[in-house]
């Protein structure tokens, strides 16, 4: 993939070092530079005094988007990844784990308002997560557009009103249990609205309409009014809003009013 795309770096997540050394065995002299990330502390220090190129990834981190954020705003900080190169990055679900997913990422040096915020909270990491794979599969076979706010549920609520049915009430049904997920996303192809949920991960309400229009946003162009409540929510509130488009199927988060960050899971690409 490296090769075909031309790109200036594989990052490749490693539990023991081991996953690095076979990679850089295989990469000929003009091919991408091979960079380390782990969590592990002994593996950070056994690859850097060896002379590999390595970034240390805080234990904190709670997703695969989590870690290559994490990884990517370090690195830039470090040296290690230059801004505007491009990066195929190679990670598991978890640490020690075997490798299941490619990224292709071109470092922009925004990496650190996100790494902020999907390594901030285990419930923003689910949503964004949950989200993508919304974005990517859909339901039923069709596009699905849907929101999320997530955290500062009781302004959210104050700033919001029912559409329909709340079929979440009484209910603590948490985005954190993946087993609720297609649940959850069932009821993103029934409901309009956004999806409110508080800071531990329970769905306070969906089909909610945001009602925030005095807020002043500045927003790219081409982005409609779904986008345009979320951002709005956000700016007046201390809420993260997550959408997916149904139009294109992007996922774009928010905070304070602004987009700051956007995944594309058809092609598992980051893009800020």
């Amino acid at each position: 993939m490296a090769r075909e795309l031309s790109a200036d770096a594989v990052l490749v997540f490693t539990e023991t070092g081991q996953t690095y050394r076979l990679l850089r065995q295989m990469v000929d002299r003009d091919g991408p530079r091979v960079v380390a990330a782990t969590l592990n502390p002994s593996t950070f220090e056994e690859l850097r005094s060896s002379g590999a190129p390595v970034i240390r990834v805080p234990a904190s981190v709670f997703s695969r988007i989590g870690e290559i954020q994490q990884a990517i705003s370090a690195g830039l900080r470090e040296g290690v990844i230059r801004r505007g190169e491009l990066l195929v990055c190679l990670i598991g679900p978890k640490p020690g784990s075997e490798a299941d997913t490619l990224f292709i990422h071109s470092a922009t040096g925004t990496e650190s308002v996100i790494a902020q915020l999907v390594g901030s909270s285990p419930v923003v990491d689910a949503v964004i997560e949950l989200s993508t794979q919304i974005g990517r599969e859909g339901m039923e076979g069709r596009p699905v557009g849907t929101s999320f706010t997530v955290g500062d549920e009781a302004r959210v609520m104050e700033l919001s009103e029912q559409i329909g049915i709340n079929p979440f009430k009484g209910h603590e049904i948490s985005v954190l249990d993946r087993r609720n997920w297609y649940l959850i996303k069932r009821y993103s192809l029934a409901c309009e609205g956004a999806f409110v949920v508080d800071s531990n991960g329970v769905i306070l309400a969906a089909d909610r309409y945001l009602r925030a229009e005095n807020a002043e946003i500045d927003l790219p162009s081409g982005l409609g009014t779904r986008h345009r409540a979320v951002a709005r929510v956000t700016k007046m509130t201390r809420a993260v809003g997550v959408v997916v488009s149904e139009g294109d199927r992007r996922v774009r988060v928010f905070k304070e009013g602004r987009m700051v960050g956007e995944l594309n899971p058809m092609n598992e690409v980051l893009v800020e």
